[in-house]
């Protein structure tokens, strides 16, 4: 192969476990897809801990997220990472399906919370609460 034998002369250049010629470039253009999809994982996993009530013991409060925001990426996703990206985006949508259920439980509990108190006087304080009523 005489591609392989060049690119072993080749500074910047190196051949993968596939033998296919692969240079700085191809390296670094998969570096940025695979932090990519370490970011949106990272993200995915500060949800779900979210989702459980946990909040990061570097914080002591409850984290601000930010908006999220695509990363720039040149060229299409290595096929080889396709597997873990699809495994990422099923989590995704489990998730997104979790928080909608969790923010309606959230909005009812609140509709009780104001309902219980709009009708109570400001100079008495609660003694105990029906929430099955």
């Amino acid at each position: 192969m005489p591609d392989q034998e060049a690119a072993q002369d080749t500074p910047g250049v190196s051949t993968g476990s596939t033998g296919r010629v692969s240079t700085a470039d191809d390296r670094a253009w998969r570096a940025a897809w695979e932090a990519a999809l370490d970011d949106l994982e990272l993200t995915v996993e500060s949800t779900e801990a979210l989702l459980r009530g946990e909040v990061p013991a570097e914080s002591g409060t409850t984290p601000v997220l930010t908006a999220w925001l695509p990363p720039r990426l040149d060229g299409p996703m290595p096929g080889d990472l396709r597997t873990r990206a699809l495994a990422l985006l099923h989590r995704q949508q489990d998730l997104i399906g979790r928080v909608r259920h969790t923010s309606a439980g959230l909005r009812h509990q609140l509709q009780l919370v104001e309902r219980v108190a709009g009708n109570r006087r400001t100079d008495e304080q609660p003694v105990y609460l029906d929430i099955r009523a």
